[in-house]
């Protein structure tokens, strides 16, 4: 607004530059403009910005959600879990109870495949891979495809 104001008033806009930062009384001052003229142009400054914002309705951002995260459902996949690896596995409440405080697995759809994985590939059996699974509860974690890229790597290195 000061800018306009003085260009207005043939101020040059190097001494308005300079002043910018100082307070009205002092900048109208030494530029020689009238408050009433800084003031003026302050409030069309102000009334057009106004008139623009009206102009356009607000538009609400869509709601995108890649994935449920409804408590039921994240209740169920638990529940659906923990019932798997108590029968798969022939794991105790306890035993269940270590394995999900580390991290929850996540749904049955993702955990079973990883202990059908684990028994083709490493040939164990449903006790074995009940002890290899409460030892290391992270490996329901794990993408299949990083394990048997690691597990590739192993039977090369060590000459399986």
């Amino acid at each position: 607004p000061r800018l306009e104001a003085c260009r207005a008033a043939g101020v040059d806009a190097k001494r308005v530059l300079s002043y910018a930062t100082r307070a009205d009384e002092f900048f109208c001052e030494i530029t020689g403009i009238a408050p009433e003229a800084l003031v003026a142009a302050r409030e069309s400054v102000l009334s057009v910005t106004a008139a623009a914002s009206r102009a356009r309705p607000p538009v609400a951002a869509p709601r995108r959600r890649a994935f449920s995260t409804r408590a039921e459902t994240t209740a169920r996949n638990a529940v659906d879990v923990r019932d798997l690896l108590r029968t798969r596995l022939a794991l105790t409440e306890a035993e269940v109870d270590r394995v999900e405080r580390y991290q929850p697995a996540g749904a049955r759809a993702t955990v079973e495949p990883k202990l059908a994985w684990f028994q083709a590939h490493l040939k164990l059996d449903a006790a074995q891979l009940g002890k290899v699974v409460v030892r290391f509860p992270a490996l329901l974690t794990k993408r299949v495809e990083s394990m048997e890229s690691t597990y590739d790597w192993l039977q090369t290195r060590l000459d399986l």
